[in-house]
């Protein structure tokens, strides 16, 4: 499945340790397949983490292939691949760049990380650009997250309510 990332920045009032209030502007990546639905899903993701109210500043489609988190690991950083391929026709090298969000504890980590996983995959690259992201989550689609039904109604509460053979609604 596709992941479709987008960049979320909400607006909030945060208490520090030290219990003063500030306005802060915080960016969350959130996985989903429209602008509506990271909308959505950032509302739910909120409600649970900020007392108070809140506003979504912005939301903007990101442009990562793909993002390798960790749990154990809370920095962010962009790694820029540069696939190379060679064209035969041509005589020359074809770069296309592709943007990695990588969850590591230095730029050398991120680098090694994303090394690795390009070294699965069997292609020529270079890593021309690493730099830091400040995000302070990601929210990947979690297929088992999808909304369960929540009515108390069972298959063999609904048979009594009405005739299979007719579809009429019985009067209790």
């Amino acid at each position: 499945m596709i992941k479709n990332w987008y960049t979320c920045k909400v607006k909030y009032m945060k208490v520090d340790d030290n219990g003063n209030e500030s306005t802060v502007t915080e960016a969350y990546l959130v996985d989903a397949m429209s602008y509506t639905e990271a909308e959505s899903r950032i509302y739910e993701e909120m409600e649970q983490r900020v007392r108070g109210e809140f506003r979504i500043m912005n939301i903007a489609k990101a442009n990562y292939a793909d993002v390798m988190a960790d749990e154990d690991l809370v920095e962010w950083y962009k790694v820029k691949v540069a696939s190379i391929e060679y064209d035969e026709d041509k005589e020359v090298e074809k770069k296309s760049n592709s943007y990695y969000l990588v969850a590591a504890d230095s730029c050398k980590h991120a680098i090694e990380r994303t090394e690795e996983s390009m070294k699965e995959v069997g292609i020529d690259f270079e890593i021309p650009a690493v730099g830091i992201v400040n995000l302070v989550d990601v929210f990947p689609y979690n297929e088992e997250g999808k909304q369960e039904d929540t009515s108390n109604t069972t298959e063999e509460e609904i048979t009594d309510d009405f005739d299979p053979a007719t579809g009429e609604i019985i009067e209790k």
